[in-house]
């Protein structure tokens, strides 16, 4: 009663609540002896609503009332109401916090109180600090320990193989360092989004994990290749390693792996070609290798793993090409082999004739200069379909007038630009926020629907988050009615021949993620390659969000660069140029190089802690370098 009395309950869910037999209370189980064993509060009518990034509703549970309970959770601030509670054997508290608990009374001793927990599940709840592995030694049944997105520290204690019992283990999206010890009690490892964490995989696997199932170390630094020794755990049946810096090729090891279904190795620097002996992976559904250097052709042999549902190769090197089985497999329900120099047409018939469920399509992506033949209505009365991006094809003929989107949680794009299309540009577009018909042979008029520059301002576009005006010749200064459209999140303004004063109006911008107003393309915030002159402002109040560090790992992920148009992004390190398919909290940061800035480096410039990388270079600043950027 005591719990009840601080929570506020708008629906009456605990109206039974009364009296001495709490197990006649709604929620409440007990046993034949009488003793709770049972307590259940899950909200029966959840939330369901969705806002998709434009801030529409795209869907709703309909729900009149509110179902949800709020308040606190009585005594939470010390944790030893858990003392109380020893036989308990599953402890899951995901989301609540912590923190104050932590500060009155140390979280872990009541934990390790727990004489018989199997599964303890404590992730997102604002705890600091250390693992706490002498007491969590206590708990010798212990099979599930999920500590994600804490704020821990230091390395993975070796003394977890002592746990003999602990088959899965999730400390992902902390601040670890160090190695991963030994541990062949495991089934399920997840280490990702620990980006001061080193991983030699040479002598991870130089013992055999012969239990692990499902391995996830992205975002840790691997920095060597892929060692043979990798196919010793026999039992893998998922294995994830995205952004990790992994180098070489793709040991044929690999397919020693009978079990594996899921191999993800996005943005790595992995070369080589696609081992032909891929095909012995009979078990694999999904394979996503994004933004390496794989080079050479597609093995038909890939056409012999029946079980694949998902193949992404883009952003590689891969030339010949498409292997037109690929199209033919059974399972098939998601293909992209985008921004590779594949050559030879694939008729878009064939992609109809394929045994992929079009119906069901959500976003169809076609980048790649292979495509060709008249355009096919079919395309567009795809009843699922947000996104139909067909760039840089061959593709002929005219598109219907009427174009009707499927709303979804991400804006909705027809991108069609460089092509071979005609006749008239539609009139009607239904549900469409994103739309590219650039480099084409339309004629007539720009519709008045879609309005045109500047007859009607771009202020009036006031759900408009993505522009790019960059590499034209536009004169003259920064508008400033762009400051009614303040849902942009990307800004591109580069190459042109923009003049007068620093623009105020990107003040108004709170939800702005790329500003480029370089003469070439740019990282995040780049202001490099202009005239800019004078000191560097004493004060960075605005740049909020830089003064913070970034626990997400993905910043824009793949919805800028594959859904808008123009949206690549490029990192310039000593000359080295990298183009990014994807944007992660480490590429993040702040560049002013190549400008006439002058003065000292100011002092508070070092508070910005939440940017991995400053460039002031190739200016003529003066002093010494503060030492608040060396904490």
């Amino acid at each position: 009663m005591s719990f009840k009395s601080l929570l506020t309950d708008p629906s009456n869910r605990l109206a039974s609540w009364k009296g001495e037999n709490c197990c006649s209370w709604k929620g409440i189980e007990c046993s034949s002896s009488g003793r709770v064993v049972v307590v259940n509060l899950r909200n029966p009518h959840p939330d369901e609503v969705m806002i998709s990034i434009n801030n529409q509703v795209i869907s709703n549970s309909n729900n009149a009332s509110d179902f949800a309970l709020k308040g606190a959770i009585s005594p939470l601030p010390n944790l030893r109401w858990l003392e109380g509670l020893r036989n308990l054997r599953y402890l899951v508290m995901t989301g609540v916090d912590l923190s104050k608990a932590s500060e009155s009374f140390h979280w872990a001793e009541p934990v390790s109180s727990l004489s018989n927990p199997i599964l303890l599940r404590l992730s997102n709840c604002n705890i600091s600090g250390r693992i706490l592995i002498g007491q969590l030694l206590n708990l010798t049944s212990l099979s599930v320990l999920d500590m994600r997105s804490y704020i821990l520290t230091s390395t993975i204690p070796d003394m977890f193989s002592n746990l003999t019992t602990l088959s899965v283990l999730d400390i992902s999206g902390n601040d670890l360092d160090g190695h991963i010890p030994y541990l062949p009690q495991l089934e399920q490892l997840y280490v990702s989004n620990n980006p001061a964490m080193t991983i030699d995989l040479v002598s991870m696997f130089s013992a055999s994990w012969s239990k692990l199932k499902f391995l996830d170390k992205s975002f840790t630094h691997v920095g060597g290749t892929l060692p043979p020794s990798l196919s010793n755990s026999t039992s893998l049946t998922f294995f994830q390693a995205d952004g990790c810096s992994i180098q070489g090729s793709i040991p044929s090891s690999v397919t020693k792996l009978k079990k594996l279904r899921t191999l993800t190795l996005n943005d790595n620097n992995i070369t080589g070609q696609l081992p032909v002996s891929m095909s012995s992976l009979m078990s694999l559904r999904y394979l996503s290798l994004i933004q390496n250097g794989l080079r050479g052709y597609i093995p038909t042999s890939i056409c012999q793993i029946l079980s694949l549902e998902y193949l992404n190769i883009e952003w590689n090197e891969l030339t010949g090409r498409l292997p037109s089985c690929i199209l033919q497999l059974p399972k098939l329900s998601y293909l992209s082999v985008n921004k590779n120099n594949l050559n030879g047409n694939v008729p878009l018939s064939l992609l109809q004739k394929s045994r992929l469920d079009l119906t069901s399509v959500v976003i169809l992506i076609l980048v790649n200069k292979s495509l060709s033949g008249a355009i096919l209505y079919w395309l567009f009365n795809l009843p699922a379909l947000s996104a139909l991006d067909l760039p840089m094809n061959n593709f002929e003929g005219v598109i219907p007038p009427t174009i009707q989107m499927k709303s979804s949680l991400f804006p909705s794009i027809v991108n069609l630009a460089r092509n071979k299309l005609q006749g008239h540009i539609p009139t009607q577009l239904e549900n469409v926020n994103v739309i590219d018909l650039s480099l084409n042979n339309f004629v007539g008029s720009i519709p008045a629907q879609m309005g045109e520059i500047p007859a009607i301002s771009l202020g009036s576009c006031k759900s408009l988050i993505y522009l790019s005006l960059g590499q034209n010749k536009l004169t003259g200064s920064i508008p400033e009615e762009l400051e009614r459209v303040t849902s942009l999140c990307c800004l591109d303004l580069n190459g042109n021949e923009f003049e007068g004063s620093f623009p105020t109006v990107i003040e108004k911008f709170q939800e702005l993620e790329i500003l480029n107003l370089a003469v070439g393309k740019s990282t995040i915030i780049s202001l490099s390659r202009n005239k800019l002159s004078g000191p560097i402002p004493e004060k960075h109040e605005g740049l909020k969000k830089m003064t913070k560090t970034q626990n997400q790992t993905t910043i824009l992920g793949y919805y800028y660069s594959l859904k808008f148009t123009g949206a690549l992004l490029e990192i310039v390190t000593k000359g080295q140029m990298r183009f990014l398919v994807s944007v992660y909290s480490y590429n993040t940061g702040f560049d002013v190089s190549s400008n006439a800035l002058t003065g000292k480096i100011p002092e508070k410039i070092g508070l910005l802690n939440g940017i991995p990388f400053l460039n002031l270079s190739h200016n003529n600043l003066t002093g010494l370098i503060p030492k608040l950027l060396a904490r």
